[in-house]
C-alpha cells in the first residue's frame, strides 16, 4: 500500500503587541509526507524594510529567534514533548526538542532540516524547507507555526497561528499549536 500526503495552507495573525510591522501578510503551505514536513513560508510585504541577514553556509546556528525567524512547532500524538525549528535567511537553522511546555530543551542531534531555500523580492520572501520529524507515520501532529518579524530599526512583531489573548507572544503555549495534521500511514 502506498502511504498518503497530506497537504494545506494556512494564514498567520500577527500579535496585538507587535511594535512594527512591514509585512501584510504571512502564508504557509503544509505538506506531510513519510517522516517529513514540508513548509513554504510566503511572507508578503515592503521587504526591503524587514531586517534579513545575508545568505551564508547552510548550517546549525543559535539564538535565530532574536531577529527575523520561521519558526515550526512539532508536537506528536504519544505525548512525548515537541520538537522546535528555527529557520534564518541566514541558511542557518536550529531544532530543538523539548519534553514538556518549555522544559527539558536540548539541541536535536543530526541534521533534522534537510534543506533550506530562500527566495526575496520586493514584495516577499519565501522560505522553503524539508523538516525530518521523529514521528511514525500513524501519528496525528499538531504543528505550531510563526514568525519572528525585525524591521531595520530593530522594531519586532510576532506572527503564529493563534495567539493568548492576554500576555505576550508565545509560540510555546498549547493555544499557538492549531494546526493538525492526520496520520499518513497506507490508505
Amino acid at each position: 500500500m502506498e502511504a498518503r500526503t497530506e497537504r494545506q495552507s494556512v494564514a498567520l495573525v500577527r500579535h496585538r503587541d507587535g511594535e512594527s510591522s512591514v509585512l501584510t501578510g504571512v502564508t504557509v503551505h503544509v505538506e506531510r509526507q513519510s517522516g517529513i514536513l514540508l513548509l513554504k513560508f510566503v511572507a508578503r510585504g515592503d521587504i526591503h524594510r524587514l531586517a534579513l541577514p545575508e545568505p551564508g553556509e547552510f548550517q546549525r546556528a543559535e539564538e535565530l529567534w532574536r531577529h527575523t525567524c520561521f519558526e515550526a512547532f512539532v508536537d506528536g500524538s504519544r505525548g512525548e514533548g515537541y520538537r522546535e525549528f528555527n529557520l534564518s535567511s541566514s541558511n542557518g537553522w536550529a531544532a530543538y526538542a523539548f519534553s514538556g511546555y518549555r522544559e527539558g530543551m536540548r539541541s536535536v542531534d543530526g541534521s533534522p532540516v534537510r534543506e533550506l531555500n530562500i527566495e526575496r523580492s520586493a514584495s516577499a520572501i519565501v522560505v522553503r524547507t524539508v523538516l525530518e520529524i521523529p514521528y511514525t507515520d500513524g501519528d496525528a501532529l499538531i504543528l505550531g507555526l510563526s514568525v519572528v518579524e525585525e524591521d531595520t530599526r530593530g522594531r519586532k512583531s510576532y506572527w503564529a497561528l493563534a495567539h493568548m489573548e492576554d500576555g505576550p507572544p508565545d509560540f510555546h503555549h498549547p493555544i499557538a499549536f492549531d494546526l493538525s495534521l492526520f496520520p499518513v500511514g497506507p490508505a
